[in-house]
């Protein structure tokens, strides 16, 4: 089945560095996983109904490429009204293609040992956000007081991944459990250790995943905090009560597994529907973008929120397919 395709007149795309990248004009073939489908109708009905998402979509350097306020506002009208369907899509949202095949990986939350006290295993701070922390990784370790401290881990490779996912569980001696949630970063420039390590030739380029990462820094234990340090990015965080749900995304919602993506947010705006394309069906569905992440940068780049849990974390550790990222605008044939 295909889905109307949107040519974006070539003046909008020269106004800016924004729409730099060279779009192309292909029809589209609809044989996507519909598993999340239900997930996706919720998600959009609640944007339809949220004037957040307007503000955000009107005020994105982007508007009105990924569909014009008094577009996406009719069709809102009949998201509301109306049960979505397959057929539905494909009758009111276009499509649009960007050039040159990206990679979509996947994200989701740790789970992470951790203590109120210091001794001699839970001696790595897990750190709140501070002005005077707003340094390069290694020296934050050198500076950092008891005030700065959140809470004490035991591990600290578990704590850089966690840093990398942006948000996880804290789970007490006592099993208690509390959520540990993204409150920032010290402003410098995040680098993939992942990359850093095939360079040197520590990992083979085709065997890169978070868990053949996790292999090497734990058997190169004395190595570890100098590949680490590569990456001068450091990101602090919050503590709220536990919750059964997954943690909010950049958007502010609450992050939905395997139907939420984190895209690069200079590019698109939050809360619009996508479609992923890969060389593995299971993962070529309808999303949303609902959060961002400083590793994410171009057009056909994506994260694809896996959930909590020991299952989540194979799946979005050994994510890496080349990606086709395929924007949905909504179309009104007046």
């Amino acid at each position: 089945m295909n889905l109307t395709t949107i040519i974006i007149l070539s003046l909008i795309f020269s106004c800016s560095s924004v729409f730099s990248e060279v779009f192309t004009d292909k029809n589209v073939n609809l044989s996507i996983n519909f598993s999340n489908f239900g997930e996706v109708k919720k998600s959009l009905k609640k944007h339809c109904n949220s004037n957040k998402f307007f503000l955000n979509l009107r005020n994105h350097p982007s508007y009105p490429k990924f569909g014009s306020y008094e577009n996406w506002k009719k069709v809102c009208e009949k998201i509301i009204n109306t049960d979505i369907s397959q057929n539905f899509i494909n009758k009111y949202f276009s499509t649009l293609y960007f050039s040159k095949k990206g990679i979509l990986t996947g994200y989701y939350e740790p789970s992470i040992k951790i203590s109120t006290e210091k001794d001699k295993d839970f001696k790595f701070p897990i750190l709140k956000k501070s002005k005077k922390l707003e340094l390069e990784r290694k020296k934050i370790i050198k500076i950092f007081e008891n005030k700065d401290v959140l809470f004490w881990t035991d591990n600290k490779i578990d704590l850089f991944f966690l840093q990398i996912q942006g948000s996880g569980i804290g789970i007490f001696k006592n099993g208690e459990k509390v959520m540990i949630k993204y409150q920032g970063h010290n402003n410098h420039k995040y680098t993939s250790i992942g990359k850093i390590l095939v360079e040197n030739g520590h990992i083979k380029k085709e065997k890169v995943s978070m868990f053949s990462i996790k292999e090497w820094l734990h058997k190169n234990i004395l190595k570890s905090e100098e590949i680490m340090n590569q990456n001068k990015r450091y990101i602090f965080f919050k503590k709220e009560p536990y919750s059964q749900n997954s943690s909010t995304g950049a958007m502010g919602n609450i992050l939905i597994a395997g139907t939420s993506i984190a895209i690069d947010k200079s590019l698109f705006p939050y809360g619009i529907p996508f479609i992923i394309k890969t060389d593995e069906d299971k993962f070529n569905r309808i999303v949303i973008s609902h959060d961002t992440g400083s590793a994410i940068k171009g057009y056909n780049r994506a994260d694809l929120f896996t959930g909590r849990g020991k299952e989540a974390e194979i799946i979005a550790g050994n994510l890496k397919k080349p990606l086709q990222l395929i924007s949905l605008v909504p179309y009104i044939d007046n």
